[in-house]
């Protein structure tokens, strides 16, 4: 008590050097009635150059229960620390001292440190102080403390006032915001230490989102409005339950800070209730220009053209995740380039239909895909119609493999569909193997056992379909080369017809002798002959439509039956010589001469 009112008649120079009088804070005597004094504490720290902290016995010896049950005063003390920590304050232990009756508060706090009465673990609960007793007391024992004799106050009194006219303050309100920021974040993620240049933050409300890049609605600061020596920051979303609208908004609101450390957000699994909500992160990136990588799997993205469009344009994102399971990339998708070899894993019905918008959209050029499927089972209504189409257009695009029987009807219409494909394989893993096809059984007697009785395994559902889109892709090929050819001939005869029109001019120019004549004449049948030698040689340049586009194909593992052999066997005969070749179970089948 005559501490408080002696420092409240003090004067010290301010930072622009003028005498003021000391204001002191004591949450006793100014904390009002009725008021939580978590939040006069704070406050009291808003406006705060220094914090006195009374270190005597009476505040130590309660700490002993501080490891089930939280202390307040070590709440204070430890709060003051990591504000000192920050240069917010000056955190100043002060020893409380009674000379008369041989009591030292350094040596009590000292005693109490090193006894087994001081607890060095923290009780399990939200609201408690971070640190233990032990450590807390410390940090507090490394500071350069006054020493304060409660006969003799007022000879502490210039130590004291020292303390304060040394401290440089910065900007008050914003370092009190900071500090009281940072406490209530570090104990919401207590695995993240307090002085890493690095966060990992996995979020589960709108609340952590709030600690972490303060709130535009309640004009509330977050940790990120200080933490300017941050260097790296990862934010993900913990996936339960869902992700709220004003968590969107929140995070949203620290996109378009642009900090230059946030550089990776994931998003996996957020589940939103409202499709719509996406375009407040379409609305964030378009002013972000500091994200390097998201991850948006899981979700359901489709008919969201503005959000692929901002992707495809942003200067800075590498790297994002979409679809479902492990996901695919989507922004080699979105942005013009070459992909030589792409692999999509387990895709369902979902990530199929999200990647044929993302084709449809962006346009990419591949060389070679590969659907493989390991743990995910999709079926053929699952497949979206317009994939087989897209299949075919995709430009450049000359090899696919596919390891699930219900991507072969896209399939087929790539096949009629492309003009670069050349090589197909179709396979499924031997766990995948399908079980042997049933028989049907035909003849006059069917339920005996007779000698006529004819046993016939029906072939594959999709192996007709397929091989008649094999069929009519070597005719197309044929015609194509039909109408290259044609069209050659007809080049070769009009420059044929224009050659002899120009000699006949020129002849009759020169009005040649008889023997003259007879020369030129020998001269142009060998030379026709040659031409015709030539053309019998090399044959015609339409059939290199053909040998360009023959097609390779690999079936494994499909439990393929004699009718289904049958089947491909007439289908490249039909081909017109567009088949390079066949293998089925790893053995060759046919090639073009077969």
């Amino acid at each position: 008590m005559e501490l408080y009112f002696r420092l409240k008649d003090q004067r010290i120079m301010d930072e622009r050097g003028n005498s003021r009088q000391v204001t002191v804070f004591w949450d006793k005597e100014c904390l009002k009635k009725g008021q939580d004094w978590r939040d006069g504490f704070v406050q009291g720290l808003k406006n705060s150059r220094c914090v006195l902290m009374l270190v005597s016995g009476g505040a130590t010896e309660p700490m002993v229960w501080s490891k089930e049950n939280p202390d307040n005063v070590l709440l204070e003390w430890e709060t003051a620390v990591m504000a000192g920590q920050k240069n917010i304050c000056v955190p100043q232990p002060v020893f409380i001292n009674d000379n008369l009756k041989g009591i030292k508060g350094l040596d009590d706090a000292s005693k109490f440190l090193k006894s087994d009465k001081c607890p060095t673990l923290r009780p399990n609960k939200t609201d408690a102080h971070k640190w233990a007793a032990s450590k807390t007391l410390y940090e507090v024992k490394q500071i350069q403390g006054v020493q304060l004799d409660v006969n003799e106050v007022s000879w502490s009194i210039p130590d004291l006032i020292k303390a304060l006219q040394t401290y440089a303050p910065l900007q008050m309100k914003a370092a009190a915001n900071q500090c009281a920021t940072e406490a209530s974040f570090f104990q919401q993620f207590p695995d993240i230490s307090f002085a890493s240049t690095e966060f990992d933050i996995k979020f589960l409300s709108s609340f952590d989102l709030k600690e972490l890049f303060g709130s535009e609605k309640e004009k509330k600061f977050g940790i990120l409005e200080y933490r300017k020596s941050l260097k790296h920051l990862s934010v993900s979303f913990r996936t339960n339950p869902r992700m709220s609208r004003n968590s969107m908004e929140i995070l949203t609101h620290g996109l378009k800070q642009n900090y230059s450390f946030l550089r990776t957000i994931n998003l996996s699994g957020a589940n939103l209730a409202d499709k719509q909500i996406w375009n407040l992160l379409t609305e964030a990136l378009k002013v972000n220009n500091q994200l390097e990588s998201m991850d948006l799997t899981d979700n359901d993205l489709t008919g969201l053209p503005d959000l692929y469009k901002v992707i495809e344009g942003h200067n800075s994102i590498y790297s994002c995740k979409m679809g479902s399971n492990a996901g695919f990339e989507a922004t080699s998708l979105l942005r013009d380039g070459i992909e030589p070899n792409t692999y999509y894993t387990d895709m369902d019905a979902y990530s199929l239909l999200l990647l044929t918008e993302l084709w449809e959209y962006g346009k990419p050029r591949m060389e070679m895909i590969v659907f493989a499927y390991n743990n995910t089972n999709v079926k053929e209504e699952d497949v979206p119609d317009s994939l087989g189409l897209l299949l075919g257009k995709l430009p450049g695009l000359k090899s696919i493999e596919i390891q699930s029987e219900a991507l072969i009807g896209a399939l087929t219409t790539c096949i009629v569909n492309s003009d670069t494909i050349t090589d197909i394989s179709i396979g499924l893993a031997e766990s995948a193997k399908p079980a042997k096809k049933k028989t049907v059984t035909a003849g006059a007697n069917a339920k005996d056992s007779g000698s006529n009785k004819i046993e016939k395994k029906q072939s594959q559902p999709w192996m007709k379909p397929l091989c008649d889109a094999l069929v009519r892709r070597g005719k197309e090929l044929a015609k194509q080369a039909a109408l290259k050819a044609a069209a050659e001939e007809e080049e070769a005869r009009n420059a044929e017809t224009l050659e002899h029109e120009r000699n006949a001019v020129s002849d009759h120019e020169r009005s040649p002798t008889e023997s003259a004549d007879q020369v030129n004449d020998e001269e142009e049948e060998e030379e026709e002959e040659e031409d015709d030698e030539d053309d019998d040689e090399s044959g015609s340049e339409g059939d290199d439509i053909i040998e360009d586009h023959k097609l390779s194909l690999s079936l494994n593992n499909l439990g393929l039956t004699d009718q289904d052999v049958n089947l491909l066997a007439n289908a490249f005969r039909k081909m017109k010589n567009g088949l390079a070749y066949l293998i089925m179970d790893g053995k060759w089948k046919f090639t073009c001469n077969s």
